[in-house]
């Protein structure tokens, strides 16, 4: 008996800092957008899993609209592009996807902030999308086991990073987490910014002045045309195309926003066929933000 009291000491020590944290996790930690976009996609309002997804980052989630690519493709899609979304979130996110739908094509949106000069793997917020993954994924499992010698500890198995300890916060929180918005995922019930959600991860942002949102920015991107993709964004990308290829999933690469005047401010077509996607596609609106009006430029490359 003797020989496992030090055993069961260390389980009841256990359990205590699990119902500890259990606690502060349900009164201390904003809950926010990440989380129920991540629970959206494992839990369909119709029961059919979505066959098309999105993956990327901020660009993406306000220029990829599910309505009307399903309007013209026959698909039932989902945007799962995150602000913050790096490459190599995007595979993670993209195997959670799998993990419950059935997908057969993936539309990569190439952000040049994500694939040039990234920040250096295992940077403190890195896995501000891992922490909010369900811990019954393999997927969550698998990106601990991944990044186990660069991650940040602390954050692997809490999520430290959206703790506030305000009375009022915490009021809100558990408010918030008592409510039947936050029990269905209902991304409608929060205040998010980056735009008006319409659903399926799919966020409209109005055009500022009559202008797009964004051009004075894609002109400090030039510069970058001209730069080699190396480190970690080409590791991710080649492991999301061999991951689309083992799976018999179509890949689709695209760019957006952009306009026909920025193809040529970012040399982009020759950025995009450096990928080593079989099929390239690079889809822009008209300025005024048409829903209706989408132009596809296709850009084929044997490999």
């Amino acid at each position: 008996m003797k020989k496992f009291k030090p055993i069961l000491r260390c389980v009841i020590f256990l359990a205590g800092l699990i119902a500890i944290m259990g606690v502060i996790d349900f009164a201390c930690v904003q809950t926010g957008y990440v989380n129920y976009i991540l629970r959206n996609v494992c839990v369909k309002n119709n029961k059919t899993d979505y066959d098309t997804v999105i993956i990327g980052a901020s660009h993406a989630r306000a220029s990829s609209d599910p309505d009307i690519i399903d309007k013209y493709s026959g698909t039932y899609s989902i945007n799962m592009a995150i602000p913050g979304e790096t490459v190599k979130d995007s595979y993670y996110v993209l195997e959670d996807t799998c993990r419950t739908n059935d997908i057969k094509t993936v539309i990569l949106d190439i952000d040049y902030q994500y694939y040039f000069n990234p920040p250096k793997e295992g940077f403190y917020t890195e896995q501000f999308i891992q922490c909010q993954m369900d811990w019954r994924s393999y997927v969550k499992w698998q990106y601990i086991y991944d990044n186990m010698e660069r991650m940040e500890i602390r954050n692997v198995f809490t999520r430290r990073q959206a703790c506030t300890f305000t009375p009022s916060n915490m009021k809100d929180n558990i408010e918030q987490k008592l409510s039947k918005g936050y029990k269905e995922a209902d991304i409608y019930s929060l205040d998010v910014d980056g735009g008006t959600y319409a659903g399926r991860g799919y966020f409209y942002i109005s055009p500022v002045n009559g202008e797009l949102a964004g051009e004075e920015l894609l002109k400090s991107w030039s510069v970058r045309s001209k730069e080699q993709i190396t480190g970690y964004p080409l590791k991710y990308i080649k492991r999301i195309i061999k991951y689309c290829r083992d799976n018999d999933i179509d890949l689709i690469a695209v760019t957006s926003p952009i306009t026909p005047s920025s193809v040529g401010i970012l040399q982009l077509t020759n950025c995009l066929l450096t990928m080593e996607c079989s099929i390239m596609i690079s889809i822009w609106r008209d300025r005024t933000y048409c829903q209706e009006r989408i132009r596809t430029l296709l850009i084929k490359k044997d490999i």
